[in-house]
């Protein structure tokens, strides 16, 4: 069966707690999506809107790129489709394998060694461990880790954390992949690496959606883009298309500052 993924009105709200009026124009700076405070019969409460009724389609092919500016709502949305994320509201419906590569590295227990991490992560990406067993040799050697596999994961510094999340997820042979660029993978040589496997994992995928501020990842990986703007699919198209809405979107926005 081919992959797909389809969002239906999807929203995604964090609410925080004991935040008062006078913080509001700092995290406005800080925190991505959109903020606003209600008031109702059990007091002032305030929510960050990261996602806004955002419907979506991709099908087998579609390389994707999120572009926007940070806190429009593009690692939200990774994270979301990954499984990382549930949905406020709306539907997330996904058809195919998933593996993720994010920066955040979530998943990992900072109390179990690198072995059993090796497990979680996979269990995680919905890869049985008898699946994982036959991986452990593969991943072991690619990470470089060697007696570390033996020590908690607390003692690692966090390039060989990168390294070991990046060996597991690049493991698994998923349909859809979803990858922040910012990841990083260690090392200058580590991670020249590092981009001959993740270009082999790329090629294989039935679906990539991928978040990058960098025009030559974009280039070399996409065929489609996706355009951010606070929270919402503001555009979806052909790459071009797309970057040039950005730089637009961009230029208005520093125009109508600078007039004020």
């Amino acid at each position: 069966m081919s992959a797909s993924v389809t969002l239906e009105n999807l929203s995604v709200e964090f609410p925080i707690a004991g935040v008062n009026r006078r913080l509001l124009a700092g995290l406005k700076k800080s925190v991505g999506g959109v903020i606003s405070m209600n008031s109702g019969a059990g007091g002032a409460s305030t929510k960050v809107t990261a996602l806004k009724s955002v419907n979506l389609q991709l099908r087998s092919g579609d390389r994707v790129g999120l572009v926007g500016h940070n806190g429009a709502g593009k690692s939200t949305l990774l994270k979301v489709v990954a499984g990382v994320y549930p949905a406020s509201s709306g539907r997330v419906t996904t058809t195919g394998a998933i593996a993720s590569i994010l920066r955040s590295g979530l998943g990992l227990e900072q109390d179990k060694t690198g072995y059993e991490n090796i497990f979680i992560a996979g269990l995680i990406h919905g890869c049985p461990r008898r699946e994982m067993r036959k991986k452990l040799d593969d991943i072991i050697g690619f990470s470089e880790l060697g007696d570390y596999m033996h020590l908690p994961l607390r003692t690692y510094s966090s390039g060989m954390r990168t390294r070991l999340a990046f060996a597991v997820a690049t493991s698994i042979r998923p349909q859809i992949l979803i990858m922040d660029e910012g990841i990083g993978a260690g090392d200058q040589r580590f991670a020249s690496k590092a981009m001959a496997r993740m270009k082999d994992l790329i090629d294989s995928v039935e679906i990539l959606l991928v978040a990058s501020h960098s025009h030559n990842v974009l280039q070399r990986y996409c065929n489609k883009g996706i355009l951010m703007w606070e929270g919402e699919v503001a555009a979806f198209g052909p790459l071009a298309e797309i970057e040039q809405a950005y730089e637009e979107k961009v230029s208005g926005l520093a125009d109508s500052l600078t007039s004020r």
